[in-house]
């Protein structure tokens, strides 16, 4: 049997349905992406508030490796560290009691340390020439051992020059004392055999020392004695 043919009311009726239904889903489609908008703003906000929230990190050593994987900074609670792959390289430690900045670089290094003992120390990439700045004076080396010296005390100060083998005895003196100044200069064992300005004299026989004026010379021969001296 055939159907009967749907009327015209009933088309614009089934269609006016139709439409109501696609405006509700429709709304409900807003809704529902507008429920999700919000969830996700709220929860963006809360991660950033979060983030910017956190203002310590708490970690006993933290390291930083470049993409080779080779450490380039390292942070501990003495301290940190910077370097390169060039050998270039940047630290600070510190004990409590003693801080200590080190500079490393392909020429050489430089230490500054701040404490009981500050000094400043710079050396060359072979260590064979370097040098000491103290609070009271300059050391300088050569192969680690000391060949010049300029050092201030309470009553005098000094600038010396050793020999490449030994700084027990300065092979040249350069003193300036409260009781005067003068000048020394010493032979290739150390004796002293010539003096400018004001030198303890003792005489042999008597035992009396006598002190020098300070625009006398004196020069000594290898035993130690008096040899020549002006004035008489």
């Amino acid at each position: 049997m055939n159907e009967p043919s749907p009327s015209m009311d009933s088309l614009v009726t089934r269609l006016a349905r139709l439409e109501k239904q696609n405006r509700q889903m429709k709304r409900m489609s807003c809704f529902v992406l507008g429920g999700l908008a919000v969830i996700l703003l709220m929860g963006q906000s809360q991660c950033n508030t979060n983030m910017l929230g956190t203002k310590v990190v708490e970690a006993q050593k933290i390291i930083i490796h470049d993409a080779n994987g080779k450490p380039r900074v390292e942070i501990s609670e003495t301290g940190f560290k910077l370097k390169d792959d060039k050998g270039t390289q940047i630290s600070l430690f510190s004990d409590g009691n003693t801080v200590e900045l080190f500079l490393l670089g392909k020429g050489g290094r430089v230490e500054l340390r701040a404490g009981p003992t500050p000094h400043l120390y710079t050396a060359d990439s072979e260590f064979k020439n370097s040098a000491y700045v103290y609070p009271s004076g300059v050391n300088l080396n050569y192969n680690k051992v000391q060949r010049a010296e300029l050092a201030v005390d309470t009553d005098s100060s000094y600038l010396r020059f050793y020999n490449h083998n030994t700084n027990v005895l300065p092979r040249l003196d350069l003193t300036a004392r409260n009781d005067g100044a003068r000048l020394t200069l010493a032979d290739k064992d150390l004796r002293s055999r010539a003096v400018l300005g004001s030198v303890s004299l003792e005489t042999l026989r008597t035992g009396p020392k006598t002190i020098t004026s300070e625009e006398s010379l004196t020069l000594f021969d290898k035993d130690g004695k008096v040899s020549w001296k002006t004035p008489k």
